[in-house]
């Protein structure tokens, strides 16, 4: 009985060694540090600053896998501060095909039409670039956020390494369980 218990147990200890997968990945670029700790300072006029901010999220650095992992749905946030009255902050939430803003107090921003071959060119290399851009007044872009959601897959099957690492165990473990259930006769 205590040798079967012991095969179980090591049986059990193999079925458990994949690693939990996230459904969803999160990057943010924080701007906060910038320009006397409210953001990333945008002007249209381009004289006490530029007018646009080009940057990108990069998934890979939190475990996106260019090739296996599959992007299916996401949302791009932007949290945007008005130079005149630094209390209003707006968070502008940008899906596949809609545009929705919260509050709606800072005037001085605007989107152009989304490229439907965003999800696309997350999976192809595992980074989006994005450009804000001033046409209007100036602004503070205090971050930016981007959440991908990825195709639920089963958990990845252990590495080769731990199997036979653990399979060695449950080997090594058999004759001594064995020996202690002849000795308990």
């Amino acid at each position: 009985m205590k040798l079967v218990t012991a095969a179980l147990i090591m049986t059990a200890s193999l079925a458990l060694a994949g690693s939990a997968r996230a459904d969803t990945i999160t990057v943010e670029n924080n701007y906060d540090s910038t320009f006397p700790y409210l953001g990333y300072y945008l002007t249209s006029w381009g004289i006490l600053g530029p007018n646009s901010l080009s940057d990108v999220f990069d998934l890979t650095t939190q475990g996106f896998v260019v090739g296996v992992d599959e992007a299916t749905g996401g949302t791009a946030i932007f949290d945007v501060t008005d130079y005149l009255n630094p209390g209003n902050r707006d968070r502008i939430s940008i899906d596949l095909d809609s545009i929705q803003t919260e509050g709606g107090k800072v005037q001085d921003y605007t989107f152009a039409t989304l490229d439907v071959g965003v999800l696309a060119s997350i999976n192809d290399d595992g980074t989006l670039d994005y450009t804000i851009t001033a046409t209007n007044g100036d602004f503070f872009v205090n971050d930016a956020i981007l959440q991908v959601d990825l195709d639920p897959a089963p958990d990845p099957a252990p590495d080769a390494a731990s199997t036979v690492a653990l399979l060695g165990a449950v080997l090594v473990g058999l004759p001594i369980a064995a020996r202690r259930c002849r000795i308990g006769q």
